[in-house]
C-alpha cells in the first residue's frame, strides 16, 4: 500500500470514529431518535436496527437499517487523493 493510501485509510478511520461518536452524542441529547423503534429503510423490519453512514464526512446523514441490510450494503469506499492528479477517487 502506498503512503498516500495509508494516510487516507488512517484519516478515514478517524473520520469514521468521530462520525459514530457524534451520532451517539446526538442520540443522547435527544436531537436524533435512536435507531431502535424505527423501521429498516431497505426491508421494513424493526429488528436489530443500527444507523448506517454512507458518507462519514456527512456525520449526521444516517439511515436506520437492520443488521442484514447493513451487511448487504457493505463498506463505504475510502476516498483517496491521487497525488499526481489531485483527484479524489475511491480505493
Amino acid at each position: 500500500m502506498a503512503k498516500h493510501q495509508r494516510v487516507a485509510s488512517d484519516l478515514h478511520k478517524r473520520i469514521r470514529t468521530i462520525s459514530i461518536a457524534l451520532v451517539k452524542k446526538y442520540i443522547n441529547a435527544r436531537l436524533l431518535p435512536p435507531a431502535f423503534g424505527q423501521k429498516c429503510l431497505d426491508c421494513g423490519t424493526s429488528k436489530q436496527l443500527v444507523y448506517d453512514h454512507r458518507d462519514y464526512w456527512d456525520a449526521l446523514k444516517v439511515a436506520p437499517v437492520c443488521g442484514s441490510c447493513n451487511h448487504r450494503r457493505g463498506y463505504v469506499p475510502i476516498p483517496v487523493l491521487d497525488p499526481d492528479t489531485l483527484e479524489v477517487r475511491t480505493a
